[in-house]
């Protein structure tokens, strides 16, 4: 997004917002003398903004920074809740007068002045009726997480140059800069097994699982064993691929050369719902091919089994707003 790196180096948007100087990717406006470097794998607070304690002794509130006024929530299901609740998790006025003295937490805002934004998944933002913002893709278009922009990034994932039994969405990937209609953070769940270290009921058991989890489990719905709301079904060849994972589960694998390698499959070019009621994305069908083996992986371990399950948005979902309507109005408001 070439909008977004320039915003990120310092220049100013078209209202005239200009990023805060501790997450610049320019160097030379960095406070720290150093590019903020992106992409993160953490949600960092680089800025060490810090009120000092002001209060008299012996019953000081202590320094107060960007971490303890705003503290992380402990997951991305209760950052959903916390937007729902349009609660912002920001401390609020110092009471001296508590046992023991300690400050107060800002409330929730009201119906129709909530503005709280976090990180969360799809399926924590259908959970709490959450609005979920829509992302530019490598195709230069935006696109909110749904069953079908899912699937429409899956088509158009590559394998891993770790491990060609794992597919991602690789922004840089030709597929994904044609992926018009694709959610741009869709990422596929996977576990690992190793069929020589189990009991035959343990295998059979786990076999058992990841074939249901590759069938009936695709089946979108609300009820124990379904798909829950927030996620994609899977296409064809992550279903192949996870069957004969079972199929080697269950039989106990002695030679490497049973490793699950399922040939390509294409999703339909017309989108719409298929027979067995899966949407499919739309737009130019994309070789789903799962490779071999390469050669450095090691042999007769859990990745000699890897499974695919079901999309998530999971690191996936992007920033939401809350719907208004389902919140739960306060029913007390401290005071400050």
């Amino acid at each position: 997004d070439a909008d977004g790196r320039a915003f990120m180096n310092g220049e100013p948007d078209p209202w005239g917002m200009t990023v805060n100087p501790w997450y610049s990717t320019d160097s030379s406006l960095n406070p720290t003398g150093q590019a903020f470097e992106l992409p993160s794998r953490s949600f960092s607070k680089a800025d060490p903004i810090e009120v000092p304690d002001t209060t008299a002794e012996p019953f000081g509130s202590g320094a107060i920074n960007l971490v303890t006024w705003r503290p992380y929530v402990s997951d991305f299901d209760t950052a959903a809740y916390k937007v729902l609740r349009g609660d912002p998790m920001a401390l609020g006025s110092w009471n001296a007068g508590a046992i023991p003295p300690n400050f107060t937490k800002t409330p929730g805002a009201f119906q129709g002045t909530q503005r709280v934004m976090a990180v969360t998944t799809a399926t924590a933002a259908s959970k709490y009726a959450c609005i979920n913002a829509s992302l530019m893709n490598p195709s230069g278009n935006f696109v909110a997480p749904n069953a079908l922009s899912m699937s429409a990034a899956e088509a158009s994932m590559t394998a891993s140059t770790v491990n060609k039994q794992v597919r991602g969405f690789d922004f840089k990937s030709d597929s994904a800069k044609a992926a018009e209609t694709a959610y741009p953070l869709t990422m596929p769940i996977y576990a690992a097994v190793n069929p020589t270290l189990l009991d035959p009921s343990l295998r059979s058991s786990y076999g058992a699982f990841i074939k249901y989890a590759a069938s009936q489990g695709q089946i979108a719905g609300s009820d124990l064993g379904q798909l829950p709301p927030g996620y994609a079904p899977l296409g064809q060849g992550f279903i192949q691929q996870a069957l004969q994972t079972a199929s080697l589960v269950s039989v106990g694998a002695t030679e490497p050369t049973a490793n699950p390698t399922p040939g390509p499959s294409q999703l339909p070019t017309d989108g719409g719902i298929t027979d067995g009621g899966t949407p499919q994305p739309t737009g130019n069908p994309v070789q789903l091919s799962l490779g071999p083996l390469t050669p450095n992986d090691p042999q007769l371990t859990p990745l000699a089994a890897t499974v695919p399950f079901s999309f998530s948005a999971g690191v996936l979902a992007s920033f939401i707003y809350p719907r208004i309507g389902r919140r739960k109005r306060n029913k007390k408001v401290s005071q400050g």
